[in-house]
């Protein structure tokens, strides 16, 4: 069993790596539009439900928008079992929305995690296409 100590550590470290992987990057939609894209993350980790789901939220896109590995991330001393799952956050080239969704759908923490990274984008999204391919990854996902 950890300790609360060493579990703030681990949120702490993802959280300090996600601000320096996404400095400079702004959010390309919506309400947010312009808006610095850790913004993101940060209103995902205010949602989370365990100090895992929290750091992965602060991870969930490094992989898939910005330079950074996988070797880096665990190199950085960011627990497998968050690099595991920012991993399963991550769509892979040439990989098909639902397909993504479904290979979401196989894990129960990055499924919490991506439930709280569309909520989040549908509450900053102006109404538009994209919407409804969100309404239909929730639904994929079991969100009720």
């Amino acid at each position: 069993m950890m300790s609360e100590t060493d579990e703030i550590h681990i949120v702490d470290l993802c959280e300090t790596i996600a601000r320096k992987a996404h400095e400079g990057q702004t959010r390309h939609r919506g309400a947010d539009k312009g808006k610095s894209y850790i913004i993101h993350p940060e209103r995902m980790a205010g949602n989370a439900d365990s100090y895992i789901t929290e750091a992965i939220c602060w991870l969930h896109d490094t992989l898939e928008d910005t330079d950074l590995t996988k070797e880096c991330l665990v190199g950085l001393g960011v627990p497998e079992a968050v690099v595991y799952r920012v991993m399963i956050l991550s769509k892979k080239k040439g990989e098909g929305y639902l397909d993504f969704i479904l290979r979401v759908s196989g894990d129960a923490l990055a499924t919490s995690v991506k439930v709280l990274d569309i909520q989040d984008n549908l509450k900053s999204l102006e109404p538009c296409c994209l919407r409804d391919k969100y309404l239909m990854a929730l639904y994929i996902l079991g969100y009720k």
